[in-house]
Formats: C-alpha cells, structure tokens, sequence
C-alpha cells in the first residue's frame, strides 16, 4: 500500500509537465480536464464518519486517478468511472486513517510538513508545476503525505505478516513454471519474500475496509 501510493504520486509528476490542454497529452505531458469534473475546494465532496473530506482533496485524487488510467492506456472519456474511483480511495483513505487513530496512531503538522519539504527539495518545481497545471493546491497535496504517513506507521505497528520458508519456496517454483529462465532461488529470494509480504498486508488491509465500511456512514455529496 505504501507503494501504492507514492507511485500514484509520482504518476501525477510525471504528467505534470507545461503544455496547453487541447494538446496531445502524450506529447504535452498534460492531461486533458474540464472545468465541470472538479469542484469548488471549499465544497464538501464527503461525509465520512462525521469527517468531512473537501473538494481540494477530491480534486487532486480525481486527477490523479484519471492519469493513473491514462497511464495505463484506460479509457479516460467515462468521466463517471474517474469519479466514482477517486471517492472509492478518498473513503478507503479516510476509513484506514480513521482506524490508525482508534488504533493511537498520531500524525504531527509537524512530521507532514517535514515530510513536504523533503519531497519539494528533490521535486519543488515538479510539484509546483503540476499543481498550478491543474489549479490544485499544496494542502491537498500535504493531505496525500498526511495519509501516507498514517498508513506507514498503522501497516508497520498493526497489520505485520510471517512469511515462511516454505511459503518462499512455493512461490519460486511456481515462477520456474512459468519461465524457466527464472534466476536462481538464493538472487530473488529476499524479492519474493517481499512481493509475499506485500500480497498478504494487501489481503489484511481489504478485510479491514470491508469491515469498516459496514459499520460507517458515508455521505456523498457531489
């Protein structure tokens, strides 16, 4: 998930290049977005748990979504499939926050800003520059680090996972079968391990979700 997440970040990055709209995104490195697919930054896009999640934040997870699809050669014309996407991560988002919080998990202004500025020293005029692209703004932006910052320290402290040997072996071979040229057991071990880990904290955290989603209430207002 933590992944996920910043590799979604730097998607957007990368699309965040100068260029008129109207232009070809793939030479422009922008993506094509009317006016009427986002909102006011002040609107309240959800209710979540009493929590309330602004269109600034919807704004920049819409973007981000469209260009993830894009990326990935999806169809970006159903606008309606973009929406209901990027208010499906804003919920799991706020529920899993919500979670690490009921858990004691805290988040400092203090940490998210420290976490900002080591981001704009290796990427400022990347970052600047997409957000002025796309009218977005810098607290949406924090928002996303905000997250990631709880999401890390919930995944690390509540939801660890084993990983056996055998379970190692398992997997190994099953790539054997599928390539032969697969590297030698001992080369990738410490990867597969990883890709295991990653597999099962994924599984952990969609039962999480499901649960929280039964017991939470989840307005939406756009």
């Amino acid at each position: 998930m933590r992944k996920i997440l910043f590799s979604l970040i730097a998607l957007s990055l990368v699309l965040g290049a100068c260029g008129k709209k109207e232009e070809d995104p793939a030479e422009t490195g922008v993506l094509p977005i009317d006016e009427d697919e986002l909102i006011d930054n002040d609107k309240i896009a959800l209710t979540i748990n009493d929590e309330e999640i602004l269109g600034n934040v919807y704004n920049l997870m819409y973007v981000q979504t469209k260009i993830q699809l894009y990326n990935f050669g999806q169809d970006i014309k159903d606008t309606d499939l973009v929406k209901e996407m990027s208010i499906n991560t804003l919920v799991e988002q706020e529920l899993l926050k919500q979670a690490a919080n009921d858990e004691g998990i805290e988040v400092t202004e203090e940490e998210v800003e420290s976490k900002y500025e080591e981001l704009m020293a290796d990427n400022g005029d990347n970052v600047n520059e997409f957000l002025e692209e796309y009218n977005l703004n810098a607290d949406a932006f924090k928002n996303q680090i905000s997250f990631s910052l709880y999401l890390n320290e919930y995944m690390e402290t509540f939801l660890q996972v084993e990983v056996s040997e055998d379970e190692v072996k398992e997997f190994y071979e099953k790539l054997k079968e599928e390539n032969e040229n697969t590297s030698e057991f001992e080369e990738i071990k410490a990867q597969i391990k990883e890709r295991i880990v990653t597999q099962k904290q994924q599984e952990k955290v969609k039962e999480i979700l499901d649960e929280l989603k039964e017991k939470s209430t989840i307005e939406t207002h756009i």
